[in-house]
């Protein structure tokens, strides 16, 4: 009778809170282009940071603290007691659960008026079904009669004294525990009457349901969710993809439940419907590693899709943290590389037709970028840069108060300037060294590592090859340099390997042919920090379109980089090739082409497939649209296509 008493209070107070949630007027759902969706409450949330009201964590929300009948959502919360009941060694999963006739009969004395039936396994009274296979057919079955029997044996196994009660009373006191849980988790928009979503309670094992407001707002449900994940076997179970055939352990009854689901990157779901909930659902998802929570109430099955689509959009999209001062100095070309979370480094050709290199000092978190030191690394001036060369600009002083000084230590001085020129060992393809003063008309830059940078310029008289360092005050200086002769389209990329670094160039001759070369950056023996490129290892010659980008894979022996060019007259070529870790020497290892019209192709390098060397080929298609062709360097360094696709329906991809 006490606990009957107890009971009855809890109803009492729930009931009270219950009606402290009275209905308001729902405001329609906000115009945002492209998110169109039916819930009148909906939150999606990065489960990575803090998804209360406010936080880090908010990617959208709707009424998300509008607490909603969520039917059978209610599942995952008890699978989520049930999980903890596991782990704390409370119920094992070989447990064997015997169904009682208040699971059974769950259509016969769980209806109230809004809920004529609930979805059940068709269990059957006194029969033995394990534990796990209980957590299985709740989920993926959406079994009410599996809920009971699981809150039944969760309940007499965390407190004993409920096991001579009445069924009633032992999902009573699941229902407390659940209620009690949810407090401690700080859901304060969740009420639970019973332990599968009907939106009644019953006070005892015969009498019809009481009409209750079961309810949950869209951010609770989506916080319960995360905390579940938590735990693998919570995960496992709502990520179960196939079917699971199970039995009773003393008769010969035998069910299957099955799961899974189709948006891309699925980890989980429990859906919901019928009486005030209309249709609900919670569903989880992964991308690139970060794994997001919709939850929605009073929708269509349809909103699942476009909340997570939606938010993916916002997490990955790119999202303006920090900006420089609007200066260009007149700029004629420009080209960024990252070299560390905090630094980046552009080589510019200036308005007067000179490389200027800029290291950028970049405080994401301040949200501000700041020239470290834009100072004119002059051609005739390689390794002298003691002055500050720059001088206030616009009015600005604090890019004034930095230092220039290179510490001259870190790098090598022996070659003055263009009018000195260095050995070369290039196959009648070098031409010699300029000594007037070039005028620069485009720019690439490439992080190498140590510090160091390589920088391959176009200018009226041939391509030139730049070895840059960055000390540590953020000052850029010239290392090393080689003149490489006539051409066009000039490109560079570093290359890791376990012997060092290499420098691998690219640029067109007026013959229409690419030369690829290849360097090696090494460390002075005499002078402590300073580098030095060598000369050519080898030459190839290939031949190129108007056009064509270089990238790079990893590190190795050898390593390998990728060469994609437009062909002529208007197609799209892509070459492998690999560098010798220990001679430099440059292998062709396969060639793929493709006839259809395509321009302005550029190439880059998939991350996060282990080992596998995956490369996409963007290009605008024969419709003027932007298209991507992905592709695989296999481990023979054959060419493989892995799929395509464009902003159109050209079907000439």
């Amino acid at each position: 009778m006490v606990k009957l008493t107890r009971y009855v209070s809890l109803v009492i107070i729930q009931l009270t809170l219950m009606f402290g949630h009275s209905a308001e007027a729902i405001p329609p759902a906000p115009l945002i282009p492209g998110l169109h969706f039916q819930a009148n409450q909906a939150f999606v949330g990065d489960s990575l940071l803090d998804m209360e009201a406010g936080g880090a964590g908010n990617l959208y929300e709707f009424n998300a603290d509008t607490p909603n009948h969520m039917a059978s959502t209610t599942k995952s919360f008890t699978l989520l007691l049930a999980v903890e009941a596991v782990e704390s060694g409370y119920v094992g999963l070989n447990d064997l659960v015997e169904i009682s006739a208040k699971a059974a009969g769950i259509n016969n004395n769980h209806s109230g008026s809004g809920q004529s039936s609930h979805s059940n396994e068709g269990l059957v009274e006194g029969i033995q079904i394990r534990f796990e296979d209980l957590l299985y057919s709740m989920m993926h079955t959406s079994a009410g009669d599996s809920s009971i029997a699981i809150a039944q044996h969760v309940a007499t196994s965390i407190d004993s004294t409920l096991a001579n009660d009445s069924a009633a009373l032992q999902e009573a006191g699941f229902t407390e525990m659940m209620n009690a849980r949810a407090e401690e988790l700080g859901l304060d928009d969740t009420i639970f009457f019973n332990a599968y979503g009907g939106d009644h309670v019953h006070f005892n094992d015969n009498t019809p349901g009481v009409d209750t407001s079961h309810s949950a707002s869209a951010r609770d449900m989506a916080i319960w969710w995360a905390i579940g994940m938590d735990h693998s076997l919570f995960r496992e179970i709502v990520g179960f993809d196939g079917t699971l055939a199970f039995g009773s352990w003393n008769s010969g009854h035998t069910f299957s439940t099955s799961g899974g689901g189709s948006y891309p990157g699925y980890t989980g779901t429990k859906g919901g419907s019928g009486g005030a909930c209309n249709n609900c659902r919670i569903t989880s998802a992964d991308r690139i590693g970060r794994e997001l929570i919709q939850a929605y109430t009073t929708g269509q099955t349809a909103d699942q899709s476009v909340l997570l689509d939606y938010g993916f959009e916002t997490l990955f999209y790119p999202a303006e943290q920090a900006e420089s001062a609007p200066w260009t100095n007149g700029w004629l070309d420009e080209d960024l590389a990252c070299m560390t979370h905090d630094v980046a480094a552009s080589a510019i050709v200036d308005g007067s037709a000179k490389l200027r290199i800029v290291v950028w000092d970049v405080d994401v978190d301040a949200g501000t970028i700041a020239d470290a030191n834009p100072v004119t690394v002059d051609h005739e001036t390689v390794g002298d840069l003691a002055q500050d060369s720059r001088g206030s600009r616009d009015g600005d002083a604090s890019l004034t108060s930095k230092t220039t000084d290179t510490d001259p230590d870190r790098f090598d001085g022996s070659y003055t300037g263009y009018g000195e020129s260095k050995p070369v060992d290039l196959p009648d393809l070098d031409e010699a060294t300029p000594v007037i003063e070039p005028i620069a008309s485009t720019a690439r830059i490439e992080y190498l590592g140590l510090g160091n940078l390589a920088v391959i310029e176009e200018t009226d008289q041939g391509v030139y090859l730049h070895l840059y360092g960055v000390n540590t005050q953020h000052s850029p200086f010239l290392h090393d340099w080689e003149f490489l002769g006539e051409g066009t389209e000039a490109r560079v990329t570093g290359v890791q390997a376990s012997s060092g670094t290499f420098v691998v160039t690219a640029q067109k001759r007026p013959d229409g042919r690419a030369l690829l070369r290849t360097f090696r950056v090494s460390q002075s023996s005499e002078t402590p920090g300073a580098f030095f490129l060598s000369n050519a290892l080898d030459t190839k010659v290939v031949t190129a379109g108007p056009e064509f980008e270089l990238e790079h894979f990893g590190g190795g022996a050898p390593t390998r980089f990728v060469l994609a060019a437009q062909m002529e007259p208007q197609g799209r070529s892509a070459r492998t090739f690999s560098v010798s870790s220990v001679t430099g020497e440059i292998d062709e290892l396969d060639y793929w082409s493709s006839t259809a019209p395509s321009t302005q192709v550029s190439v880059s390098h998939v991350p996060g497939f282990g080992s596998r060397d995956i490369f996409a080929l963007a290009f605008l298609n024969g419709s003027g649209n932007p298209a991507v062709h992905v592709l695989e360097m296999d481990a023979q360094g054959e060419i493989v296509s892995l799929g395509k696709a464009s902003s159109d329906e050209d079907t000439q991809l």
